[in-house]
């Protein structure tokens, strides 16, 4: 009688929806980065998707470069999309942001768009500050982890 109790309590068990939940994450070492002008700006994303497959979706960037000057100032903006696809597990990937031949900084923000289950799903990482500077002195990288997942 025992016996017919557990197996009674396990097959209820398993006749019990679970449900889990799947996330992707984005993390970026640094808030800021410095590269001196003339080097290949490039940032490791660092990628954890739990899903149980590959996610395809669009990635944008928005990048609004800074430029002083002589006591002036101005600034301009670019964003680009293209399809991008976040492997299951972990993964780094580098994205280019080119290069300066003069000091600037760009404040860039990265947007991932996909679909799940008919839910439109976005992973936005902002507050990204690239500086471009002419003295390896200027250099003041330092790790300090931004992530962001979806919700």
């Amino acid at each position: 009688m025992k016996k017919l109790g557990i197996i009674i309590a396990f097959l209820v068990l398993i006749a019990l929806p679970i449900a889990t939940a799947d996330d992707i994450i984005f993390t970026v070492d640094q808030k800021e980065y410095y590269f001196l002008t003339g080097e290949q700006a490039i940032i490791p994303l660092m990628m954890n998707n739990t899903y149980e497959k590959d996610i395809d979706g669009t990635m944008r960037y928005t990048a609004t470069q800074r430029i002083n000057q002589g006591g002036s100032s101005y600034s301009s903006t670019n964003s680009q999309s293209q399809s991008f696809s976040v492997p299951k597990g972990n993964k780094t990937v580098y994205i280019t942001f080119g290069q300066s031949d003069q000091p600037l900084q760009l404040d860039v923000s990265l947007e991932f768009s996909y679909t799940d289950d008919d839910t439109q799903q976005v992973i936005t990482l902002d507050d990204i500050t690239i500086y471009f500077v002419s003295n390896q002195s200027q250099q003041q990288n330092q790790c300090n982890r931004i992530s962001q997942y979806d919700q």
